[in-house]
């Protein structure tokens, strides 16, 4: 509340108030930026702008703001700024490209999909450089697989994976890892998918066989959203961490249920003991299924806390883990 109620006292001040140079404000607002000191940042680029706003840094100014506004949390100011930042022409085209794509996944992760699509759609027929088009096609593939469309994605992470993957491993430190956290993700949920699918009928060895299966496919989630953790990006981290919780509990209701009826009536052609065995097998494997989702979600909450701010994923978590089956 103080940092906007700074921003409206510094907006409807005089342009004189800024001083014989206002450059300096912008001058100091990088070394804040660049020294992680959003908070104040921002205000300097804000009197750098009511000082000067046609100045030929004036654009950078602004998406430099905006860019700050995401890193303190406020979607809502970053969102304004990188629209004022492209609707501004006399930006760099560069700029206002890049300024296209924050807007995008500020709402990816808002959960506003239809806009991320949207305004992601129109970036990718434009941007074609590589590997701006990879990362594209990145966000592209995790709303397709929010949409329940797997194909889709699994075709778009293909492509631009192993281009982001060479590239990364060429430059780390061009700022690709979120991009990579977010197509690990991505993966996890494909193939988490897999487990859930399970289909649990017919004979003793075709049951053990699918739930073998089912199993494989959990292990190999769990390596995606491990490896997207890995990456220290507080949003997609901590939508892995809660991916991955969301689907042991869901793979423990499945098992469960699957358990529970074949105390009720034993499948057709299976032994006693067949039968026996399997409801062992099935009740050694549900406490650590909720173990291992508990584990998950905690993680996913003390990235919050490590972060110093919550988001939508770990507010998920929080109310997950004060929910059955906990």
């Amino acid at each position: 509340m103080r940092l906007l109620l700074a921003l409206v006292l510094l907006a409807a001040a005089p342009a004189a108030a800024a001083g014989p140079d206002p450059k300096r404000h912008f001058d100091e607002a990088n070394a804040l930026k660049d020294g992680d000191a959003c908070d104040e940042a921002v205000l300097r680029y804000e009197e750098f702008l009511v000082a000067a706003p046609d100045s030929e840094f004036a654009p950078t100014a602004r998406y430099n703001q905006a860019v700050c506004f995401e890193d303190l949390g406020l979607a809502a100011a970053a969102l304004e700024a990188h629209t004022a930042v492209v609707e501004d022409f006399s930006a760099p085209p560069e700029l206002r490209a890049d300024a296209r794509f924050r807007i995008a996944r500020i709402h990816t992760v808002l959960d506003e999909n239809d806009e991320a699509r949207r305004a992601l759609g129109a970036l990718a027929a434009s941007v074609k450089s590589s590997p701006d088009a990879e990362v594209i096609q990145v966000h592209l593939a995790w709303l397709d697989a929010q949409a329940g469309l797997p194909r889709a994605a699994a075709k778009r992470l293909a492509k631009a994976v192993p281009v982001l993957e060479a590239a990364h491993a060429e430059d780390e430190r061009a700022g690709l890892d979120v991009h990579l956290a977010l197509a690990s993700l991505t993966m996890g949920d494909l193939v988490g998918r897999r487990a859930l699918e399970v289909k649990l009928k017919g004979d003793y060895e075709r049951v053990q066989e699918a739930l073998a299966r089912a199993a494989d496919a959990a292990g190999a989630a769990e390596s995606y959203y491990v490896d997207a953790l890995e990456r220290r990006n507080p949003a997609w981290g901590a939508a892995a961490t809660l991916h991955l919780g969301t689907l042991y509990v869901e793979f423990h209701a499945l098992l469960s249920s699957y358990r529970e009826g074949l105390g009720d009536d034993k499948p057709k052609g299976w032994t006693p003991g067949q039968t026996r065995a399997m409801e062992a097998w099935l009740g050694d494997r549900l406490d650590p299924l909720l173990l291992k989702a508990r584990q998950a979600l905690k993680i996913c909450v003390d990235i919050a806390a490590q972060a110093g701010e919550s988001n939508r994923f770990t507010k998920a978590c929080d109310e997950a883990l004060g929910l059955p089956p906990f």
